[in-house]
């Protein structure tokens, strides 16, 4: 009787799944996997082997992919406080192009780091040191450097935690505040948020005879601005209104009188929103004796002359205009703190002057900024709708700061809002869990220990505005604090405890997301061994590579559209600390920090396909196996699952392979291994099919297994086994 097993997609299967043949998977699934990958055809090839890329880092070392472009892509190594740049080359040897950078994350940090990158430019979270920004220059010049950070964001006093209103004195730019119980030094460093009333003013100004003109003193708007005329004047009257602190004035309106029968005065008003603009208004006139003694043939004076039948004497125009009052925010940071209720601030105006100095008393609307040494700083980063945003201070571990957009050091708010202001939400579920990741799909996503939620907005095209967006939690997985990847259009999640793998994606018919298990049938592989790093490669292979705990480490073959996901485990003389993949102009290179025996730190780099003569790790060979499942088939009386089986002879399909150890076996373990055959295939080059005659028993258990420990790949597409009933 002769069957065959011609796809091995589903990798090696857990033993709870060994009498599954009612499975399709049981026709595709392996009871070991060892040192092999599952190939999306449904092959299996020896895993690929690393070699060294770059020397002298440290076991804690962070590689972070920097992808600038597809000829510019290089890896960040982080260490403990400092940052080397390494490019790859055309060969395995990696070249620091850049180092001595210096950062302020320890080795303890490293693993918490967060990153999202905006053409040349990557911004930097963690918990305890205030967002940073890298820029690449070139190729050999880079710069980390504090996030600048402005306009925000605040936690109101109440939400603050206390009700105690500020006194702040007058003097420009650097101020005294007092407020009972309220300071720490550890607050030096964050904004503190003032608002007070600023009461209406009114004023008159005269026109002065032209050439020249009146002006009035300037007014602070945030409201309306209403000008008013009166008098026998003919002449122009301007309003005018400045962004600069007064620096310069462009004219927003202007009124012309030129016949005082037939055009009455002027009565303007115009309203203003933005914050920091001043307003003012001139005004010129001419006299009767400009008038009569004028030659112009045009212009205002020209017609004025014309007009034979006013006899009215003219005089300068009396200006009245008013501001109306309005509620003044200013910005200060605090640059010292002399005791729990009293501190010194500095003024942050983006203007070159500075306004209303001479405001001082009682303050009972003031926020604290929300991130500090006191606080905590944003724990994770993303970009969504071209802003930058952050998550998950130590104060406020569920909250979200959205920056303006385009703009993305700038986290100020409008008054009213506008729809490009910053956005701060918080989620409101059944768990207080922190904010660990976040993940800018087709969507916003947002993962927690204990779930994950969704960010939507709600105006034009999807667009998230102040007014306009939605946060649901869509499923309750729960996300261990490894960064989510996107891989085949799915979102690729580690469960809490890292003993299980998830992907997202949208379901249609709930519109929302919805999480299907990838580990559930390879469950083994990660119980008593969670994960602790993963990466995407995604060309050649489509693999998710997963390191776990004790330096082993698994792959997971990953098509949904082709129903294929196929887990391999594998081993190395050397652990496995952390990996990452980088994009390159011929495929996703794998890259990771190993240590030896002495614990040695190293990068090494894996090979795309194996090396023709070297398949073996940084000078260290390694072991493939591969054992089938309980050979099963199908007669008259049913199925010869649980019969005993002879299995007389084998063939075996391979491509581009030398040779191999093939032997009959059992599923509970590796017996039968002292019947082994060596087989050395025909066609190295091509397909190879191989009739190996086998020397065995009946057994119930009886399987195959092949391995391999020299330095030849081997790539084994089909198992055909002749199989006898009886014993």
């Amino acid at each position: 009787m002769r069957g065959i097993q011609a796809s091995f997609s589903s990798g090696e299967l857990s033993p709870l799944l060994h009498a599954r043949v009612d499975l399709a998977r049981y026709q595709t699934g392996l009871a070991e996997l060892k040192n092999f990958i599952v190939l999306p055809q449904g092959g299996v090839m020896r895993r690929p082997n690393f070699s060294l890329f770059e020397n002298g880092t440290s076991a804690d070392a962070r590689l972070i992919p920097f992808e600038y472009n597809i000829e510019d892509n290089v890896i960040l190594e982080f260490r403990d406080r400092q940052l080397r740049v390494i490019k790859g080359t055309d060969g395995y040897i990696g070249q620091v192009v850049a180092s001595g950078i210096s950062t302020p994350y320890t080795n303890s940090e490293l693993k918490d780091l967060r990153y999202v990158q905006s053409g040349n430019v990557m911004f930097f979270a963690h918990k305890n040191h205030t967002p940073r920004m890298l820029t690449r220059n070139s190729m050999t010049s880079w710069k980390l450097e504090e996030l600048p950070f402005h306009g925000g964001p605040f936690v109101d006093s109440v939400n603050w935690g206390s009700d105690v209103s500020l006194t702040i004195s007058a003097g420009g730019d650097t101020r005294t505040v007092t407020g009972n119980g309220v300071f720490s030094s550890s607050l030096v460093g964050t904004l503190l948020k003032l608002e007070y009333p600023l009461p209406a003013k009114t004023g008159t100004v005269e026109s002065i005879a032209s050439p020249s003109y009146g002006a009035s003193e300037w007014c602070e708007v945030k409201g309306t601005f209403n000008v008013t005329t009166s008098g026998d004047w003919v002449g122009t009257v301007w309003v005018e209104r400045s962004i600069d602190g007064g620096t310069n004035w462009a004219t927003v309106r202007s009124y012309t009188r030129s016949d005082i029968q037939t055009q009455g005065q002027w009565d303007f008003t115009i309203s203003e929103t933005e914050e920091c603009v001043l307003y003012r208004v001139c005004g010129r006139h001419y006299t009767d004796e400009m008038i009569n003694n004028s030659t112009a043939t045009s212009g205002i004076l020209a017609v004025l002359r014309e007009k034979k039948n006013d006899d009215t004497k003219k005089t300068s125009a009396l200006i009245t205009y008013s501001a109306s009052g309005f509620l003044k925010s200013e910005i200060y940071k605090i640059t010292s703190v002399a005791s729990a209720s009293q501190a010194t601030i500095q003024r942050q105006s983006e203007l070159d002057v500075t306004l209303n100095n001479n405001f001082s008393g009682k303050v009972t609307l003031w926020a604290m900024g929300a991130w500090g040494t006191m606080q905590g700083y944003p724990s994770t980063v993303t970009m969504y709708q071209d802003r930058l945003i952050f998550a998950a201070s130590n104060m406020f571990p569920q909250t979200m700061w959205f920056s303006r957009i385009s703009d993305y050091a700038n986290f100020s708010v409008s008054d009213p809002l506008k729809d490009d202001d910053a956005i701060t939400i918080t989620l409101v579920g059944s768990s207080s869990d922190r904010i660990h990741s976040l993940l800018t799909a087709t969507d916003l996503l947002v993962f927690t220990n204990s779930g994950e939620w969704l960010i939507k907005g709600a105006g034009d095209a999807g667009a998230i505005t102040p007014t306009a967006l939605s946060v649901h939690q869509q499923t309750n997985i729960g996300t261990k604090n490894i960064q989510p990847i996107l891989a085949n259009g799915r979102i690729i999640l580690v469960q809490t405890q890292g003993q299980k793998v998830f992907a997202l994606g949208y379901d249609l018919s709930t519109d929302g997301y919805a999480g299907s298990e990838l580990s559930i049938l390879s469950s083994h592989i990660l119980e008593d061994n969670p994960i602790v790093d993963m990466a995407y490669q995604k060309t050649p292979y489509s693999l998710l590579w997963f390191v776990l705990q004790d330096g082993t480490f698994a792959t997971c073959t990953y098509t949904p559209e082709h129903e294929v996901v196929g887990w391999a485990k594998h081993d190395s003389f050397y652990k496995l600390k952390s990996c990452m993949s980088l994009q390159s102009k011929k495929q996703t290179e794998v890259f990771i920090v190993v240590t030896d025996t002495s614990n040695t730190p190293f990068i090494c780099k894996f090979v795309a396909k194996p090396d023709v003569v070297n398949c073996i790790d940084y000078g260290k060979s390694f072991e493939s196996s591969l054992r089938t499942l309980r050979l099963t088939f199908s007669s008259e009386s049913g199925s010869m699952f649980a019969a005993k089986k002879l299995i007389s002879r084998l063939t075996v399909t391979v491509l581009d392979s030398t040779s191999a150890w093939i032997a009959p076996g059992s599923v509970l373990d590796a017996t039968n291994w002292e019947r082994r055959r060596k087989v050395t295939f025909t066609n190295s080059k091509y397909l190879s099919d191989e009739e190996i005659q086998l020397d065995n028993g009946f057994d119930k258990d009886a399987c195959i297994q092949i391995k391999t420990a020299d330095d030849k790949p081997l790539t084994i597409l089909a198992i055909t086994p002749h199989i006898t009933e009886g014993g």
